[in-house]
């Protein structure tokens, strides 16, 4: 749950009450100067770095990820990363 702490449509404790009441995995982020519709995007601490610790995410550079042949069902190992198209 995301809520800023400058939000004064929505009160603050409205999104501390809901963290409180889920039963799973959660996180609670309440940035000091996010208000009801500042963008997620605006500081990346806000949103996207909260995320990838929740989801566990090892690196959010972007980059291409290759797999070894062998991880692929069914294709036989060869020398390329990725099975060929037929």
């Amino acid at each position: 749950i995301i809520h800023g702490q400058q939000d004064t449509l929505i009160p603050i404790e409205h999104g501390r009450a809901l963290y409180d009441r889920i039963k799973s995995r959660k996180m609670l982020v309440c940035p000091a100067k996010m208000a009801h519709n500042t963008s997620l995007m605006r500081e990346l601490s806000n949103f996207v770095l909260p995320m990838t610790q929740f989801f566990s995410l090892p690196d959010y550079a972007f980059e291409d990820l290759t797999l070894p042949s062998w991880a692929y069902a069914g294709a036989p190992p060869s020398a390329g990363g990725a099975p060929s198209a037929a």
